[in-house]
């Protein structure tokens, strides 16, 4: 999977409208900020991640390195009062979380685009010789409710990684994984 990255306003743009889009009527606005709704925390919270990587990925001149390091700083705290851990340049465009909560923590190599991740979701770095590094998830793929992906394994596209499960090795396309390993229950389309 290439690796896109935010280059200028155009890609930014892009990005934030495919996010946006995911969200349907649950869109940011002013009532989402009074009422406090989850999709507008959300959108919130992806809007200043496509910011970032804005500014992190274009040729900076001496003035975009204020709005760099504040929208570095407030990320960081917003990172921490939601729970919702994403790092930059490796969000596809379109992610859409649906319900979050405290303990979504999203450290792989890269995510594909309109991936969807429910709270409790974990992809973590590995270790040791067997399986180092980060996991590359592919393109729609959903991670359900308190699925783990650990490893330098590669999880394809349009695969459903079902509740509490566990993956440590590589996924194929339209795979459906279940269990503590995760094993391939069925192949869509098959």
């Amino acid at each position: 999977m290439q690796i896109t990255k935010i280059q200028n306003r155009a890609d930014l743009k892009e990005y934030l409208k495919a996010d946006k889009a995911r969200y349907g009527k649950r869109k940011p606005g002013f009532m989402g900020w009074v009422c406090g709704d989850e999709g507008y925390v959300v959108c919130r919270v992806l809007r200043m991640l496509r910011w970032l990587e804005y500014y992190t990925n274009k040729k900076k001149t001496i003035w975009d390195y204020i709005p760099y390091y504040l929208l570095f700083i407030v990320f960081r705290r917003e990172r921490l009062r939601t729970g919702i851990q994403l790092n930059v340049n490796t969000i596809g465009k379109g992610i859409n979380i649906p319900h979050f909560a405290r303990g979504i923590y999203a450290n792989g190599k890269r995510m594909g685009d309109n991936c969807i991740i429910f709270s409790g979701v974990v992809l973590g770095e590995k270790g040791g010789r067997k399986n180092p590094g980060r996991p590359t998830i592919g393109n729609n793929v959903e991670i359900c409710v308190g699925a783990k992906v650990i490893g330098g394994g590669n999880v394809g596209d349009n695969v459903i990684i079902a509740p509490s499960s566990v993956v440590i090795s590589d996924i194929p396309d339209n795979a459906v994984v279940s269990g503590i390993p995760a094993m391939v229950i069925k192949i869509r389309g098959l």
